[in-house]
This record gives C-alpha cells, structure tokens and sequence, in this order.
C-alpha cells in the first residue's frame, strides 16, 4: 500500500509536507520529490514552480561567489598551462540566444519531467559539463574534411582512449541572469498525436519541464598545452560556429544557441 510507504522513519505524508517546507536545495528537492509523485497524481506543476523558484533564488544569492570562482579558477588554469607549460587561455563567454537544456536525461531533474537539464551537484544551479563542450567541438571538427581542418589529427588535438588532450575544457557556469533575472523558466511541449485520429477528438497531453532562460551568459575556459598553442587561434574560432549552432538537447528545434563576444 502507498500510505505505509515510510522514508527516513516518516509515512509518505508526513515527508511530503516535510519536503514542501523545508526543502531549499534544487538537486535535493528533485531526487527526493519522485517519492512525492508516487502518491498525488498531479503535483507535476507544483514542484516545477519549486523548483524554478528554487534555482532562481539561489542563483540570485550565490551569482558573486561563483564569479570569484571563476577568477579563481582562471588564475589557476593560467599559473598551469602558461606558466608551467609553456601553453594559453582563454575565456569564453556565451548568451544564450534561445533556451538551453544540457543533459536532457541526467539524474536530477530529469526524475521528475520527462526532460531534465543538469544541475551542477554543488551549486545547485544549471551548468553546461565540459565533455559536452569538448564533445560538440569534436563533432563539428569530424564534419569537416580533412582537407580543410590544417591539422595532423583531431585526436592530436582533442585526445582519445589512448592520448591525452592538448586542449583541455572547463565546465561553464552561468555568469550572468537572464531574462527577467532569471536563470531557469518553465517549458512546455504538446506531444503530436496520431494522424489515424481526429483532430477534434485529440487530447494531445502536454510535456513540462525547465529549461535555461534566454539571455543566460555563461563563461567557461579554454586552455591548451605548449604543443597546441599553434592551434589557438583555430580553436577559437571553431568554438565559436560550434556553440552558435547549438549545445545540448533539442538543437534541431532551435534550441541551444549560444552567442559569444557580446
């Protein structure tokens, strides 16, 4: 039976009132909040609006810290790869043009809607993982013949099982808010129902789910070792197309474009 479910000595009501009351972490909220859906039939809204409230409110709160960290961060890389290795780096800042869902079917809030988009384990806030950066630019480079790449090898470049990068990726952070302050919104999909069905009788049920607000700056870094440093300026540019033409799920519907050097 569903009322003698019992979690960390509670019955199922009794946590689902304590979740409502005192949940505050957006990575918590979406593992536990699937006991939550066990019960009510739909409580899918009431914990989307949570959870955005959630991300928002602790972005708003925590936006100076993760830019400290991020000039931490750079003033790491740069002490390693420049003066250590001999190599460069570089920061890559990038708006978001339409909205952004990374990792659509990740361990977070991918538990609750039938899309997700990966929230980072620490800050509780949206992020893009550098192996989908690194991932997207490998892509595009193996699009391209190798005529007109002007290098030995893309594994020379971006490493494979058996060699390390050279050119190495960080995770991006959102750096700035966007749209009305925000960093995560509500979005919703109308499934597309069957053409043996009329249209008049279709009761097509329609998919929530967050997703990263437009106008959402994230910044992220490039660094390369002394060996790659002759690619930079290539590399620069093909991040560039790379994240213009979309990172993360969705991007044939327009999702994902990302703008950089505004």
């Amino acid at each position: 039976m569903v009322d003698s479910i019992n979690i960390f000595g509670y019955k199922l009501d009794e946590f689902n009132e304590l979740l409502d009351k005192y949940c505050k972490d957006p990575v918590t909220l979406c593992r536990l909040g699937v006991f939550k859906l066990i019960k009510a039939k739909d409580v899918k809204r009431e914990l989307l609006k949570k959870l955005i409230e959630i991300v928002n409110e602790k972005y708003s709160q925590s936006s100076f810290f993760i830019n400290r960290f991020l000039d931490s961060l750079e003033e790491g890389l740069k002490q390693h790869y420049e003066q250590r290795l001999g190599g460069a780096v570089f920061r890559v800042k990038a708006r978001a043009v339409s909205r952004l869902i990374i990792h659509s079917r990740n361990d977070t809030s991918a538990l609750l809607f039938e899309y997700g988009t990966i929230l980072h384990p620490i800050f509780g806030i949206p992020y893009i993982p550098a192996s989908s950066l690194k991932g997207v630019v490998r892509s595009y480079l193996e699009s391209i013949p190798p005529s007109g790449l002007s290098l030995n090898s893309i594994d020379e470049l971006l490493g494979n099982l058996g060699q390390a990068s050279s050119v190495v990726f960080t995770d991006g952070y959102p750096s700035k808010e966007g749209e009305k302050g925000r960093i995560l919104e509500p979005e919703v999909t109308t499934s597309i129902y069957q053409e043996s069905i009329k249209e008049h009788k279709a009761k097509p049920t329609p998919i929530i789910y967050p997703a990263v607000a437009r106008g959402v700056e994230f910044t992220f870094f490039v660094a390369a070792k002394k060996e790659a440093v002759k690619y930079f300026d290539k590399m620069k540019g093909y991040v560039k197309t790379v994240i213009w033409e979309g990172v993360g799920a969705k991007t044939m519907l327009g999702y994902g474009e990302l703008e950089v050097g505004r």
